[in-house]
């Protein structure tokens, strides 16, 4: 009853006190009278932390730092501050984890304000041990290059990038490193023959210190004489033994390589490699016809190649193309044909269902069967050229003949960044090169991570040009007694 008696005037008084109570109570909770502590973390390393924490306005002229594995307590004066903020390191920890209080202290000893608790880890033997070298995806080793390894995008949390030791040209032991983003790890003045080895980096997560797995040792790689040898060596389930490999530069980004093998029955194959990448804006892929000129006929390849250069346009080499008549007009081909834009036939030939590889107006290289394009189609084509019935990979699909006949063949194929090959496997001598199934055809290209892939003419009319020492040369031994006039070829040309 009392309390209906007290006036407005004690209300407001006792008001006032409760909040300079509160106002006090909160003011000790959280030290910032005098302490100050804010910011506080731990960031771990191996067997030590990092602490640190930011002291600005602070009073104290000291902090007290314990942690949960021992009792000794670590001072650290405030005149050590730098930018407000104090950082140091504790060491000889083990492995595990740990609690970390914080606490200023007056000149006197005397604590302020409430103590700053937070936990953190760190690293040892244990962790180290767990950690996998990650193995390169590919060595890549090819004469006259500087070699360099491939890596995997599949990565373990925490990997940050790979360091690889080697011996270099001057026989000192070196080392370069590369990171997630790199890909790659280039080796400059790699000594050849010699051994190296690489080992893998992680940074966990508010880890302060690099972590690096046990080192794989690699002995010294073979050497290839292009990327599509290596490819074809390792990848394609033919090669057993390598009796002979070469490479020619026909241009910036156009190869010329041989591969001469035995395969697991001890029979030879010889193959003729042109590997262009179309990406680069001055290389194409053009059709050439006799005479260059839109007529059917037959003239050899290397005829072809000297017609189109004697135009004005440098062919840097040439393959033949599509399958042809000889009568009722000789040299007219199974599929379809476009040459620089002019569309010189735009059906097949009956009961063909012929395929084709060509070049749009826009630049985009396709491939597929002739009898799925429209009338109108044939408009958007810069160049084409029909290529039989025998796809060999549609769509990264690989097609399955099951045949057993074993010829001189002509491929053409690509993948899906442009790169454009063009393989000739010579045939019928028992010597020097048996030929091959479609089967083993299909093999051989998709070592070569093409997308699309056809097969040309074979038999006699397999015939590779290139141009070496400003002359055009055919360098296959076709089969016939002399070099076949066809009905049309392909071209890698210079823009």
């Amino acid at each position: 009853m009392a309390i209906k008696g007290i006036t407005k005037k004690w209300v407001i008084v006792f008001f006032a006190a409760a909040m300079s109570q509160l106002f006090a109570c909160e003011k000790k909770s959280n030290g910032t009278a005098d302490g100050a502590i804010s910011r506080v973390s731990v960031k771990s390393g191996y067997k030590r932390v990092q602490v640190s924490f930011g002291i600005a306005n602070s009073k104290a002229s000291a902090f007290l730092v314990t942690h949960s594995a021992s009792s000794e307590v670590i001072r650290v004066n405030a005149s050590q501050a730098v930018n407000d903020s104090i950082t140091f390191f504790i060491e000889n920890l083990n492995q595990g984890y740990y609690t970390f209080k914080v606490e200023a202290v007056r000149g006197d000893g005397s604590i302020i304000g409430e103590a700053q608790i937070v936990n953190g880890r760190t690293y040892g033997e244990g962790h180290v041990a767990g950690l996998a070298a990650v193995a390169a995806a590919d060595l890549v080793f090819i004469r006259n290059e500087t070699p360099y390894l491939t890596w995997t995008r599949s990565l373990p949390t925490d990997f940050i990038g790979r360091e690889v030791y080697y011996t270099n040209v001057s026989n000192q032991r070196t080392s370069i490193r590369s990171y997630i983003a790199d890909g790659v790890s280039v080796l400059p003045g790699y000594k050849d023959g010699t051994a190296f080895e690489y080992r893998s980096m992680y940074l966990p997560a508010n880890s302060i210190d690099t972590f690096f797995s046990a080192p794989i040792k690699t002995a010294a790689p073979a050497y290839f004489a292009s990327l599509a040898n290596k490819y074809i060596i390792e990848k394609s389930g033919m090669v057993n033994e390598v009796t002979e490999q070469s490479r020619t530069k026909l241009h910036n980004h156009v190869e010329y390589s041989t591969l001469r093998f035995k395969t697991g029955t001890g029979s030879p194959q010889s193959l003729f490699i042109i590997a262009a990448d179309l990406s680069k804006g001055n290389l194409g892929l053009s059709t050439l016809m006799p005479d260059n000129a839109t007529t059917f006929k037959t003239q050899t390849v290397k005829q072809m190649a000297q017609k189109r250069t004697e135009a004005g346009q440098k062919v840097l080499a040439a393959v033949n193309g599509d399958f042809f008549d000889w009568t009722p007009i000789e040299g007219r081909p199974w599929g379809p044909v476009v040459v620089e834009g002019n569309v010189v036939k735009n059906f097949l030939k009956a009961g063909i269902n012929s395929s084709y590889i060509g070049v749009r107006k826009n630049g985009s290289l396709a491939l597929g069967m002739a009898s799925a394009l429209k009338g109108t189609d044939y408009a958007g084509f810069q160049n084409l050229v029909g290529a039989g019935e025998t796809v060999l990979y549609l769509n990264k699909t690989r097609k399955i003949y099951n045949d057993t006949d074993r010829h001189p063949r002509t491929m053409a194929g690509f993948t899906d960044n442009r790169m454009l090959y063009l393989i000739v496997v010579d045939g019928r001598r028992n010597d020097y090169s048996i030929g091959m199934t479609l089967d083993e055809l299909s093999k051989i290209i998709g070592s070569l991570n093409v997308s699309f892939a056809t097969n040309l003419d074979g038999g006699g009319s397999s015939t590779m040009v290139v141009n070496q020492n400003n002359g055009l040369m055919v360098t296959n031994r076709f089969s016939d007694a002399t070099e076949r006039a066809i009905a049309n070829s392909i071209a890698i040309v210079e823009k």
